[in-house]
């Protein structure tokens, strides 16, 4: 009876949850959530999709309901005209912020370079849909530090920017 007793205890405590599949599984709000969901890390494996109520749709790494790891996050939404919007994020997510390399683009142009908490900041190239270039440093989303803005027209302007605005030339 005894060694019965400690068979079975054992294999109580050696058991664990396996990672099982899951698909268009909703949650509190009816985001619908896709991947294979491992519950003792409480953390998707590889990559998830989720689909959020508003239409956007994330795909990549997911950990404790956090964007993790190397994602993509996009949308469309729409103006007062009716227009359809469509914006795109990709790049790697730490603790569900876009973090060191990464792009985001949307109807007013495209930034490729390094975010710090969700914004451009660092190194990166911005190009807007109306034809300017801005190459140079970003400060928490905006034109702050050396760089070299050009224009449609072929014309430039390389020096200081400080909040988006140009300050001195070189």
């Amino acid at each position: 009876m005894v060694l019965t007793v400690a068979l079975a205890s054992f294999a109580l405590s050696a058991w664990q949850p396996q990672p099982y599949l899951m698909e268009n599984e909703l949650d509190a709000r009816g985001n619908s959530f896709s991947g294979l969901y491992d519950p003792v890390a409480n953390a998707f494996i590889d990559s998830v999709q989720v689909v959020f109520t508003s239409g956007a749709i994330y795909e990549g790494g997911l950990v404790e309901n956090r964007f993790s790891g190397y994602g993509v996050l996009k949308g469309e939404e729409k103006n007062d005209e009716g227009d359809v919007l469509v914006w795109r994020f990709a790049g790697t997510f730490v603790d569900g912020r876009l973090e060191g390399q990464g792009s985001y683009s949307d109807h007013l142009g495209s930034y490729v370079g390094e975010f710090v908490n969700s914004l451009p900041n660092g190194l990166g190239v911005y190009r807007s849909a109306s034809g300017w270039r801005y190459e140079g440093e970003f400060l928490a989303g905006k034109m702050t530090g050396v760089g070299t803005l050009y224009l449609a027209d072929g014309s430039f302007f390389r020096g200081q920017f400080e909040d988006g605005l140009q300050m001195e030339a070189e």
